[in-house]
């Protein structure tokens, strides 16, 4: 007993630091908000999100989800989130930038079962464009300044298994657009015996959600929470970032 208290008091400073390296506040970028959810399942997450300005003053968001629950994940968190941040100092685009990350992995998970799928982003709303690398994780949505939401699947592989090139796609960012970014808790839980909440109808959903006219994460809860006869039991972490532009 007495060791089991000794590991839980461990993930509980793990956790804890963990939380402190999630950004907590929106850029100081005018006619631009940025809505984060972090919601661990556990103590310890494997799920990473971050935004910061690129020295080129584009917006860099990412969303990343280690394999994996517990101290392992949270430790490969914290070696993604440290890879990232490190282009603040050393200025990288955004493929060199993931195809770093993704070297790294190799050397340090490459012989492991462990792997890391990321969606990450280079906004720049002077040009109103927008480069991607979704390697392997759920597709991200983008309301592209109308009433259209359209899916930003993958096209690179996840981090961690094949060294692979990574290629950005380009894609306008117009003004009163927005880009959903979430990792698949969202999606991989049963709201009541037997039913299941596929990914296609989450998307399905959520892309309706983002046609509202002042709609948030808020909405995305109180839908799924509706799905329910009581309080969601979400089996996954669940990690969202809303960029929102109003210029």
């Amino acid at each position: 007993h007495r060791s089991m208290r000794l590991i839980s008091r461990e993930i509980d400073n793990v956790a804890s630091l963990q939380a402190k390296l999630l950004p907590d506040r929106s850029p100081l970028i005018p006619g631009v908000h940025v809505d984060s959810m972090y919601k661990p399942s556990g103590l310890a997450s494997g799920d990473y999100y971050d935004y910061f300005l690129t020295d080129s003053g584009a917006l860099r968001v990412v969303m990343a989800d280690v394999s994996g629950h517990g101290a392992r994940a949270a430790f490969i968190m914290a070696v993604v989130r440290t890879l990232f941040r490190v282009t603040r100092q050393f200025p990288s685009d955004l493929a060199s930038t993931v195809r770093m990350v993704n070297e790294e992995l190799l050397q340090t998970i490459g012989k492991e079962d462990d792997y890391v799928t990321v969606f990450a982003a280079d906004i720049d709303f002077s040009s109103e464009k927008m480069k991607y690398i979704n390697a392997g994780h759920c597709p991200g949505l983008l309301k592209n300044g109308s009433t259209t939401v359209e899916r930003l699947s993958a096209n690179a592989p996840l981090l961690g298994f094949f060294k692979e090139g990574f290629q950005a796609r380009e894609t306008d960012f117009a003004p009163n657009s927005e880009l959903f970014l979430y990792t698949d808790g969202f999606y991989e839980w049963s709201p009541k015996p037997g039913d299941f909440l596929d990914p296609d109808k989450f998307l399905t959903s959520a892309g309706e959600i983002m046609t509202r006219k002042g709609c948030s994460l808020e909405d995305i809860m109180e839908w799924l929470s509706g799905l329910t006869d009581g309080e969601p039991e979400f089996r996954d972490d669940l990690t969202a970032l809303w960029v929102k532009t109003e210029r």
